[in-house]
């Protein structure tokens, strides 16, 4: 029987010591999540997230310097780069 190589595709995105990394072989560059989009990453999944709503307070308690606005703003960016790379996706 012939397995399609669709089942022998490499992950786009490897957790590391760094964080989160991955090689984009069309740009030929490697590329690192930012330690903040890190952080929600791993918020997210410890506190069964399933909202944006349900992280901003969990995130506003981990950074508690950030000004609402702030942390909103970095927040949407955070969600958009995960969600980019298929790391996490809310609602």
């Amino acid at each position: 029987m012939v397995v399609p190589s669709l089942f022998f595709i490499q992950p786009l995105w490897k957790e590391v010591e760094e964080g989160w990394l991955r090689y984009d072989s069309v740009s030929g560059e490697t590329l690192l999540l930012s330690d903040f989009a890190s952080c929600v990453l791993k918020v997210s999944e410890a506190n069964d997230v399933s909202s944006f709503e349900s992280l901003f307070p969990l995130l506003s308690r981990e950074f508690p310097e950030l000004q609402p606005a702030e942390l909103d703003s970095a927040l949407r960016l955070a969600m958009a780069s995960l969600s980019e790379a298929d790391l996490l996706n809310l609602s």
